[in-house]
């Protein structure tokens, strides 16, 4: 497909599945967004519970509210990730980049000039794609991405995921569904409302597949923010939109541009303010 085409679903010869992800248009053009009174009053009481654990800021009730409707639903929660915090799990560094820069590629590039953090993903570009260590890295690029959130943030942040798709298979281990439904349970759980929009980049036919399995996991709200775009006009597109820094910008095209191998990413360092993941 040409690089000038437009930003849009990847439609097979007849209708779409229906449950292909949206067009951009269809994304909301917000990625975060001041709390409503009625949240606003549900965050608060959240907080004013005796034994609120530290990491519930009033960002983070703020967000575990809306991702969690009623006020027993969203304590629950709370109490689920304060549970698996005590296990280390948010503080751990990443063991496998530790041993090889080019074992996971999914790279915090700092906050848009929105202050919404952007990430880059493509799994074809990692060396280690088991679920335990893609879920560990995973994990710690999320920690560096929104540790500049105030905790009073009226508007928790959300933030842009750009999936590159260049290189996927139905035969390669980085279509492992598993993984993908990981992914989307580690979200749900410990980190609700992080995700503000995921632009899946020239994915493959085969990636359907793989959509249709992770799917179920995410909740409506989440999989609606899921949206295509096809060629580097309309990648280039959606990271305006996103209000993608020029050195962002810069960055996630040239990266796209590469062959799609192990640790292939563009040379002279990550954008300005790019968060390092421990």
């Amino acid at each position: 497909m040409s690089s000038a085409a437009a930003a849009a679903p990847l439609e097979p010869p007849s209708a779409a599945p229906p449950d292909s992800p949206p067009s951009p248009d269809a994304a909301p053009a917000a990625f975060s967004r001041p709390a409503t009174p009625a949240e606003a009053a549900a965050a608060d009481a959240l907080l004013a519970e005796a034994g609120a654990p530290p990491f519930l800021t009033r960002a983070a009730a703020l967000r575990y509210v809306r991702g969690y409707p009623g006020a027993g639903a969203a304590r629950a929660a709370v109490a689920a990730t304060a549970a698996w915090r005590a296990t280390g799990a948010a503080a751990r560094p990443c063991a496998a980049c530790a041993r090889d820069a080019a074992a996971h590629c999914i790279v915090p590039l700092g906050p848009t000039a929105s202050g919404a953090p952007l990430l880059y993903l493509s799994a074809p570009r990692a060396r280690d794609l088991s679920t335990a260590g893609c879920v560990e890295h995973l994990v710690a690029a999320l920690e560096a991405s929104f540790a500049h959130e105030p905790a009073d943030a009226a508007a928790p942040l959300a933030g842009v995921w750009v999936f590159d798709g260049r290189g996927f298979s139905l035969l390669a281990s980085a279509m492992n569904p598993g993984l993908g439904v990981a992914y989307a349970r580690v979200l749900q759980a410990h980190f609700p409302e992080r995700l503000g929009r995921c632009v899946l980049v020239d994915v493959p036919w085969a990636f359907r597949a793989f959509w249709a399995v992770v799917r179920p996991f995410l909740a409506e709200a989440t999989a609606a923010k899921v949206v295509e775009a096809a060629g580097a006009a309309a990648l280039g597109a959606a990271l305006d939109a996103a209000r993608a820094t020029p050195a962002q910008r810069a960055w996630v095209l040239a990266a796209h541009a590469l062959e799609p191998t192990p640790g292939n990413l563009p040379e002279g360092g990550l954008p300005p303010g790019a968060p390092a993941v421990p």
